[in-house]
């Protein structure tokens, strides 16, 4: 029986973005799959533990109260190698809910086996993450390199229903062909709700205005506003990024952020978890190096109001 339901394919988007982010950490370099995984394995971390954001050290509605109804709860996914989790759980590459009488999704342009990169159950997600009807399992597949223009890579997504019992499944594709920094270490979700504001280019304009003249003690875009790191929900880090569908030509929305590593320079001291040490190990645990620095991250975007939600990624 094949238990796909539904399945959104995307081309890559065209054109390229002036890099705001903060300043990075020199990243590690990508290396063979062996060299990665005993490298990783220093750095491995318990299913039991947790991950916890420091609180702000501002507090933003108490400054500005109409910031409330603006205030969106986003999932800090926390990727971390370990143990790896069964197939039907939330995680970042490895073995996904993949029967082995499907037809495994390939790239249209290499016609290389898609990677596995997010799978995320409905009860991990944040509120209002789209899943179609009758469905509880989230699928994201990508090519494992950047496409040759070197725009994104070309997605695939999957919706399923979780079954009772499973059957045979297909292993992870090789990784012949692909650049390693964009093939994920198997991690595991420890999974993390917190509170984000608009980057100040999504408010409105009284508020934008209000909130550029304020003087906080620490920086309101780095510091107040949007999580860095592999996340889904909440507010967009890269406003002045945007992705239109191409099928109806309107604006898509933010669905989800895949990200090199989990914090820099200039946001460790509000971003890094108070569980994780200042190492690498941990900071950049999948092993993702998705563009020059590790502040490289591509956004998500997605289309509900066609037929099959094409999806679209956008480097940030």
């Amino acid at each position: 029986m094949n238990r796909r339901l539904f399945l959104a394919s995307a081309p890559f988007l065209l054109g390229g973005c002036r890099d705001t982010r903060p300043a990075a950490l020199a990243p590690p370099s990508v290396e063979d799959s062996q060299t990665r995984l005993a490298r990783a394995a220093a750095f491995r971390v318990p299913s039991s533990a947790v991950r916890t954001t420091p609180k702000a050290p501002v507090d933003v509605v108490e400054q500005f109260p109409e910031l409330k109804a603006l205030l969106k709860v986003a999932v800090r996914l926390h990727p971390r190698f370990g143990d790896e989790p069964t197939p039907t759980e939330s995680k970042l590459g490895g073995q996904f809910l993949w029967p082995a009488g499907e037809e495994w999704p390939r790239c249209p342009e290499y016609q290389i086996p898609m990677q596995p990169l997010l799978q995320l159950r409905l009860e991990n997600a944040p509120a209002h993450f789209p899943f179609r009807p009758k469905t509880d399992l989230f699928q994201l597949f990508w090519t494992p390199k950047a496409t040759k223009n070197v725009g994104p890579p070309h997605l695939t997504a999957i919706w399923r229903k979780i079954p009772p019992a499973i059957g045979p499944l297909a292993p992870p594709p090789v990784t012949d062909g692909a650049d390693l920094g964009y093939v994920p270490l198997p991690c595991r979700f420890f999974i993390e709700r917190v509170a984000e504001f608009p980057p100040v280019e999504l408010m409105p304009a009284q508020m934008r205005t209000k909130v550029e003249v304020w003087k906080p003690p620490v920086d309101y875009a780095t510091h107040l506003s949007t999580a860095p790191g592999t996340k889904a929900g909440g507010w967009p880090a890269r406003a002045d990024v945007t992705a239109t569908c191409l099928t109806c030509v309107r604006p898509m929305d933010y669905l989800l952020t895949v990200d090199s590593c989990e914090w820099t320079a200039v946001t460790k001291a509000r971003w890094k978890p108070a569980e994780d040490p200042d190492e690498d190990g941990y900071r950049c645990a999948a092993g993702l190096r998705l563009g020059r620095s590790d502040a490289a991250a591509y956004q998500i975007y997605i289309c509900r109001r066609c037929e099959k939600w094409p999806l679209r990624a956008v480097m940030a």
